[in-house]
């Protein structure tokens, strides 16, 4: 990952802690996972990388895996801030 591409992840970050594919989508599994290995190397990010993988623990299904909708299925309860985005209802 170059540098300059740190400020544009840490600025699309959501508030639940992972990343969507676009802006104002709700955060899922892939995106927010393939984020949190770029920013494996970058001191700076430490703080965004740990609320990534607290949000994929989160996710995480009893079995292990995590679905590509496991992120849109937790409740507000999860998560604290909610879904909140049009695909709440969708379970994997």
């Amino acid at each position: 990952m170059t540098t300059s591409s740190l400020p544009f992840l840490m600025s699309t970050q959501n508030p639940d802690g992972g990343w969507s594919y676009a802006a104002g989508e709700p955060s899922v599994v892939e995106a927010t996972a393939a984020v949190t290995l770029a920013l494996q190397d970058q001191p700076d990010a430490a703080a965004a990388r740990g609320r990534g993988l607290d949000l994929l623990v989160t996710a995480q299904q009893s079995d292990g895996a995590w679905g590509p909708r496991a992120l849109r299925t937790l409740g507000e309860n999860d998560l604290g801030a909610g879904c909140g985005g049009p695909h709440c209802e969708i379970r994997a």
